[in-house]
């Protein structure tokens, strides 16, 4: 760009001097025709020996002095003179000879026409040659202060483009820090839980166990001090002991052989005393020991610890809390064995804290990973999961088809005993809820079964749900057998059998007011449990259908308050009750409900035409195939 400034201002420096030599000829002209001529011009002719041309000297007087030129009367033949000649302007030049003698100074006025213009033209070319030099450093100067000022503005742009630049670029360099800035926060935002989980360690210090935990002085981790532990006075001595077992920071095979018998020690002594936030810290404290021990190992020491926990009542949101904690360890340290079978453990947690759609979207990915893992003991569990959750939110074929999933996946390997009784309690509970209470009853005592041989507790739970189905298939009175067998009588005695034995007796009663004193009594046996209730609902629709039929049966006309008084209910609700039997068909009648009263129709007698016809009709139409069967045989 420079180069362009300054290669323009020297074309304009060269076009100024072609201007100037063109005013300085028309000067010269002037200077030629002024008024104002030398007054008594002396001219000296010498020679030069050097180059042996001559040359002359004027002498030209003027009013304010005079001017002595020295003109080369053979410079238009002269090779070096670096003027050019004047013979351009039109005036004629005598040719000099170089014999003739050099003429005399003289004061003589000066001649007339021509000969003057001749005499007057050396002058001139003398004067003009330091004029022109003059006008041509003028010109000169001023296209070097021409190209001054162009570097000069061109500096002043150059300062203003940068300007800008730097402008331009400082808020591109805030938008992007604006952006990083942003991006930084939202990283630190999602990263909380992680760190949360570290604040949690330091912040979760038992102050009952501080002086045992900050202690210096640890137990050798050998059998004496697991026997002293056992032979302790109270159990927070023995807690004591074992907590120092575990600060031995031997790492030999015989120590964290006993280090892992004091963990189970440990976490049975903390579950007996309800403490379930010990067990917590406890499994926190415990993770640098996982890396010392094989990974199968450390997967039973936390399901063991997370049992424990699952134990003590009221740890529903400690348990959710703490197996949320545990997927995030076990993500980070890359437990997928682990991993997979917490998270079923957290599906199971969330479905019984009712939140169905965050236990449903972590089984739904769970599953598609355990089934590309080929994981059938692990696939088994999840699949009765998520049976039982499709049946908590009444997705009926949903949970059948989950439910045969699992029976597909368990026919492929051995399942342990209590997991066959879970399978089959859940096939029994569908299979009610189908109203199939017959095959439910067998499920529920295979159930009963696997679970009476392994003293768990949901043998309970089965045996209500037999006595259940007795009840819905009006065998009420084989409650009171099933109940005397040895095997159950005394074994199992408790709230929930002593429910059931009242609900059989007020269905063998047929009496409302008994049934209801049962849910009543019982309310959390009953009607907390969702399966009991929802089966108890229909059986209460079912005795008060019967009640109230019993109770019409002598009348043609009655008052609705009567019936509500007989049956111990509100008129409300035996109002609402007879005009559903009667949309049902279950007795022909209708209701007045302006006098307040229920007039009973008798049922109508079936006219014996109507079968008659009915069969006469089905007989011709088994004759009139016959007959077209036969002449199709004819026609063939």
């Amino acid at each position: 760009m420079i180069r362009g400034l300054i290669f323009k201002t020297w074309s304009g420096f060269l076009v100024d001097m072609e201007d100037a030599e063109d005013a300085e000829g028309l000067s010269e002209w002037e200077q030629i025709q002024s008024p104002w001529h030398p007054t008594s011009p002396t001219t000296t002719t010498t020679s030069s020996a050097a180059s042996g041309s001559p040359t002359t000297t004027h002498s030209i007087g003027f009013d304010g002095g005079s001017v002595a030129v020295i003109t080369d009367n053979n410079y238009l033949h002269n090779s070096c003179s670096i003027f050019p000649p004047t013979d351009h302007e039109g005036l004629p030049i005598s040719p000099q000879h170089n014999h003739q003698p050099p003429p005399q100074a003289s004061s003589s006025p000066p001649l007339e026409g021509g000969d003057e213009v001749a005499a007057v033209a050396p002058v001139r070319a003398a004067g003009g040659s330091g004029w022109r030099l003059r006008s041509h450093l003028g010109l000169l100067s001023s296209g070097i202060v021409r190209v001054a000022f162009a570097v000069r503005d061109y500096a002043v742009c150059r300062r203003g483009f940068w300007s800008f630049l730097c402008v331009a670029g400082v808020l591109g360099v805030s938008f992007l820090y604006g952006k990083v800035w942003r991006w930084r926060r939202r990283f630190r935002r999602e990263n909380e839980e992680r760190l949360m989980l570290l604040v949690r360690e330091k912040d979760e210090v038992r102050l009952e166990y501080k002086e045992v935990i900050m202690s210096s002085s640890y137990v050798p981790a050998t059998t004496e001090s697991l026997d002293q532990a056992q032979e302790a006075k109270n159990p927070t001595e023995a807690i004591s002991i074992l907590y120092r077992i575990l600060e031995n920071p031997s790492s030999s095979s015989e120590a964290l052989r006993i280090k892992e018998k004091a963990i189970s020690n440990l976490s049975d002594l903390l579950r007996e005393q309800n403490r379930a936030e010990e067990l917590r810290s406890l499994l926190t404290q415990l993770r640098p020991f996982f890396s010392l021990i094989p990974k199968a190992k450390t997967a039973k020491i936390v399901r063991g610890i997370i049992d424990a926990v699952a134990k003590i009542p009221g740890t529903s949101d400690l348990q959710i809390s703490l197996c949320k904690e545990m997927v995030q360890w076990t993500r980070a340290e890359k437990r997928t064995f682990l991993r997979q079978r917490v998270e079923a453990r957290l599906a199971a947690l969330l479905m019984e804290s009712k939140e169905y759609s965050e236990a449903l979207a972590l089984l739904s990915v769970l599953i598609k990973e355990v089934r590309r893992l080929d994981d059938k003991l692990l696939l088994v569990d999840i699949e009765l999961l998520e049976s039982k959750l499709h049946f908590s939110l009444r997705n009926l074929p949903k949970a059948k088809a989950a439910l045969t999933a699992a029976r597909t996946a368990a026919n492929a390997i051995y399942v342990p005993p209590d997991q066959q009784g879970t399978i089959d309690l859940q096939s029994g509970i569908l299979h009610a809820e189908e109203k199939d209470y017959k095959t439910a009853y067998s499920y529920f005592y295979e159930a009963f079964e696997a679970f009476n041989a392994l003293e768990d507790p949901r043998a309970i739970y089965s045996l209500k749900y037999m006595l259940l189905c007795k009840i819905m298939v009006n065998q009420a009175d084989d409650v009171a057998g099933i109940l005397s067998s040895a095997k159950v009588g005394l074994q199992y005695q408790g709230p929930e059998v002593d429910a059931m034995k009242a609900v059989a007796h007020a269905h063998a009663q047929r009496s409302l007011k008994l049934f209801e004193t049962a849910l009543r009594d019982f309310k959390a046996q009953l009607e907390e449990d969702p399966i009991v209730h929802r089966h108890l609902s229909s059986l209460y629709d079912t005795l008060l259908e019967q009640n109230l039929c019993r109770l019409i049966e002598p009348f043609s006309r009655v008052e609705i308050a009567h019936i509500a008084e007989l049956i111990e209910l509100p008129v409300e609700h035996v109002e609402k009750k007879l005009s559903q039997m009667i949309l049902d068909k279950k007795f022909a009648g209708t209701l007045d409900q302006g006098a307040g009263c229920l007039i009973i129709f008798e049922d109508p007698k079936p006219d014996a035409i109507y079968p008659a016809t009915l069969e006469t009709i089905s007989n011709i139409g088994k004759v009139v195939d016959s007959l077209y069967v036969r002449s199709a045989k004819i026609m063939a």
